[in-house]
């Protein structure tokens, strides 16, 4: 059975120093937010980075290490 990933549900992890964060605002919609502390490093906006669920997902599960969740963050802050 699949997971229920509905209206009002997070799921975070820490990886090294930071502290990944997934929140599922709304139907097929999710806000991502990576913190360093307490500071936030990278938020997304729906403009930047996909509000599909499944997509994002993927996002949180291929942030294993702390070189990858780097790289992510570099990236997407070059492009805004």
């Amino acid at each position: 059975m699949p997971r229920d990933y509905g209206y009002g549900k997070t799921r975070s992890k820490k990886v090294g120093k930071y502290n990944i964060r997934i929140e599922f605002h709304a139907f097929k919609k999710a806000r991502f937010t990576i913190f360093k502390g307490n500071k936030d490093v990278y938020y997304s906006p729906s403009d930047t980075l996909s509000p599909n669920k499944e997509k994002m997902l993927n996002v949180y599960r291929s942030l294993k290490n702390v070189k990858s969740t780097e790289s992510f963050i570099k990236k997407r802050n070059a492009i805004k």
